[in-house]
């Protein structure tokens, strides 16, 4: 850690919505008392699945631009066989190979 981001306890107290703001904005601070290291404060740490806000907010993704949702496709309809009246479609099937 560089030493820029060790703070001491008295500064701590002194000044913490300071870095409480530091801490919101990213950054992981060192919290020593005489110079020794005792503490971390840091942003939270996300649980679970990210969100689209917090993926944009990291600079992974950018925003829609276009925020409508597609429309919702049917599933295609199967085409029906329609083969001569009273003969079996699996007959109709077998007699141009031959098998019937």
């Amino acid at each position: 850690m560089e030493a820029h981001n060790h703070i001491g306890v008295r500064d701590l107290r002194a000044e913490l919505a300071t870095y409480l703001k530091r801490a919101e904005a990213g950054d992981r601070l060192i919290v020593t008392v005489d110079g020794r290291p005792i503490a971390q404060i840091g942003p939270l740490e996300p649980s679970g699945e990210p969100t689209l806000e917090d993926l944009i907010a990291l600079g992974l993704v950018k925003r829609p631009k276009n925020e409508t949702k597609p429309p919702k496709v049917r599933p295609a309809q199967t085409p029906h066989f329609v083969g001569p009246p009273g003969k079996p479609t699996t007959l109709v099937v077998c007699d141009p190979r031959g098998q019937a």
